[in-house]
């Protein structure tokens, strides 16, 4: 579950759009406006259910001017930190707007750590999927295979994922939309009689969708390693029942 830690005056419109962001990837996530309702004992809610809540391996801060001015989010973001040392939660900073040059010692933890900077809405696409590279990458981590290159050195060569793996690392480094499609056909056809993850799911369709039904230039390539990472852990499930 991701966190989300920010000043209530940063709200609207930059968080309240951003989740939306988020739940386009089918992540699950931990934001007040949807998790709190009228009458709560908002202290409580806040920090018991969101900002402690052991749930919770991945939390967002946004600093700006209000932050450091803030009330609830001071405190979350103090238990965010404490649990960071912990290895409970990792943190993805992002500062809105430029960031202080002379940043209080208690927020130096968010310049220490590899950061992002926003400015308006044009920059929600690429944050959010920085946080999905991460998160993927992350499932794959009790795996000794991380790339695909390890995942077909580990098949048999009679074997149609092999056949279809192969195809794609055939295919031109530069040719990002056909690599996108090769991708979300391998996905389709290895959950085709088994039931994906939800987050990877929605993961892989938004993707392919936003991509390829709505050419754009793609610019960062971590859509191609998110699918690949995806690609991946969905075919270690399937490891039980493939062939010898």
């Amino acid at each position: 579950m991701i966190f989300l830690c920010f000043s209530v005056q940063d709200r609207i419109p930059l968080i309240n759009n951003f989740v939306h962001y988020l739940e386009n990837f089918g992540l699950v996530t931990w934001y007040d406006r949807k998790n709190i309702f009228w009458g709560d004992d908002r202290q409580y809610v806040n920090i018991e259910q969101g900002a402690s809540n052991a749930d919770v391996n991945y939390a967002i801060v946004f600093y700006s001017e209000n932050f450091k001015n803030g009330n609830i989010c001071l405190e979350e973001y103090r238990i965010l930190v404490e649990r960071y040392y912990n290895n409970e939660v990792h943190i993805f900073p992002v500062f809105i707007g430029k960031i202080p040059n002379n940043l209080d010692e208690k927020f130096t933890l968010l310049k220490k750590l590899v950061y992002k900077e926003i400015s308006s809405e044009d920059d929600f696409f690429k944050l959010a999927l920085h946080i999905v590279a991460k998160i993927s990458n992350d499932r794959l981590s009790d795996s000794s295979i991380k790339t695909i290159r390890e995942l077909l050195d580990s098949l048999n060569s009679d074997n149609l994922l092999f056949e279809l793996l192969n195809e794609y690392e055939n295919i031109s480094k530069e040719n990002y939309h056909m690599r996108i499609s090769m991708l979300f056909s391998i996905f389709k056809a290895i959950t085709y009689c088994k039931n994906s993850d939800y987050f990877h799911k929605k993961t892989m369709n938004f993707i392919f969708y936003s991509n390829c039904y709505n050419v754009r230039i793609i610019e960062e390539k971590r859509e191609i390693q998110i699918m690949e990472n995806i690609v991946i852990a969905e075919s270690l499930r399937l490891f039980s029942i493939l062939p010898n």
